[in-house]
């Protein structure tokens, strides 16, 4: 199993059939979407090449999505009971709903898009009647679909938005990130498919317009990208700065007494982020410890020599990153390689108290509250 997401949340870990899911839900979503949206900006609701393409495209990636978050269960055969057991406050029971109305949906909209070809086909002639009498619901059979499959796009993005451990994803721009993306893997998937199967004119008005559409759909992945990132940032600023003011005024309440011991906190080596950190700082501070903060990108030898300088009996690291995870356990290794008497705490959103032990942390702590404790337990 490849935990792709390991440590996103505490006793979650995705494995890849849930990556695949999320490629090919966002293809089929986007792949409808801009068929529609084609049409729309046309004026018309014809079963041109791209629409044949994209509903194709949107029911086969789907149903191979759905395969794999059916044997994805610990128990497949009991897939059914997310629907009886709906919950209309979760992500996860709304998008089942969606995905509930959206796959017979695009299946009778890929039906009639391809009416002509089925009933090609001596022995499916017997559909006829049926898709003509679909068909005279297309305009709304349009809209209802184009909505859902926005809907489909968009509902991965929320559902992932969800996993609050996480800062980079944890964020309202990333429904609109997945959107942007469907709409340009399935524009691409479309074009590829209508010329080669449907025999699209590669020079025609259709697929001029999604040529045309490809450039806008890039540019707002890259907004939401941008986005991202100035959140991230702009989010660390703001987060020091109401640090330094609590720490202020716990300063000027007089709340801090005398030091109940010493204690060293860093940032492992590669890692530039210490929300989490600066929360521990604080909070450890408010209860009357001496807090060496040594700050973000920390090389292991910064910290055995602050130890060593300090006396230090606990020892906290972070690390938000899983590539910066194995700089922990060097450091955890240097340490006591240096033969120093301290015990050390990790924390952090990549981190899981089974993992903590594999790389020779002795304590995991999940929040600032857990390391305040460890503290008490282990200092006074």
């Amino acid at each position: 199993m490849l935990d792709f997401t390991i440590g996103l949340t505490e006793g979650v870990a995705w494995p890849w059939p849930i990556a695949v899911y999320l490629f090919l839900a966002g293809i089929s979503g986007g792949a409808v979407a801009v068929a529609i949206c084609v049409n729309l900006f046309r004026g018309v609701h014809l079963n041109t090449p791209i629409m044949k393409a994209a509903t194709l495209i949107g029911f086969i990636t789907i149903v191979l999505g759905m395969i794999c978050l059916v044997l994805d269960l610990t128990n497949p055969l009991f897939f059914w009971r997310i629907l009886v057991y709906y919950n209309p406050t979760s992500v996860m029971s709304i998008g089942v709903m969606a995905l509930l109305f959206y796959i017979p949906l695009v299946f009778v909209l890929m039906c009639v898009a391809l009416q002509q070809e089925i009933t090609s086909v001596s022995w499916l002639k017997w559909l006829d009647p049926i898709i003509s009498f679909f068909a005279k619901f297309r305009v709304a059979l349009d809209w209802i679909v184009l909505i859902l499959a926005i809907a489909i796009c968009a509902y991965t993005g929320f559902l992932i938005s969800a996993l609050i451990r996480f800062p980079l994803i944890n964020t309202a721009v990333l429904p609109a990130l997945f959107v942007a993306s469907g709409f340009s893997a399935g524009c691409a998937a479309t074009k590829v498919l209508a010329a080669w199967l449907f025999g699209a004119d590669r020079h025609g008005s259709d697929l001029h317009v999604l040529h045309a559409a490809e450039w806008p759909i890039m540019a707002v992945e890259a907004l939401c990208l941008l986005m991202i990132i100035i959140a991230l940032v702009s989010g660390n600023a703001a987060a020091q700065a109401a640090f330094e003011s609590i720490k202020a005024k716990i300063a000027a309440s007089g709340q801090a007494q005398g030091s109940k011991g010493k204690i060293v906190i860093a940032t492992v080596k590669g890692d530039v982020h210490d929300i989490g950190k600066n929360i521990v700082r604080v909070i450890l501070e408010n209860y009357g410890y001496d807090v060496l903060d040594l700050g973000r990108d920390v090389a292991p030898e910064r910290v055995v020599e602050a130890v060593r300088q300090t006396g230090a009996k606990l020892v906290g690291l972070s690390a938000l990153m899983t590539t910066t995870v194995p700089n922990m356990q060097a450091t955890i290794e240097a340490l006591h390689a240096a033969g120093l008497d301290c015990k050390v705490m990790v924390g952090g959103a990549v981190l899981t108290p089974d993992y903590a032990r594999n790389i020779g942390a002795d304590y995991y702590c999940k929040d600032a509250k857990a390391s305040a404790d460890l503290a008490k337990q282990l200092l006074g």
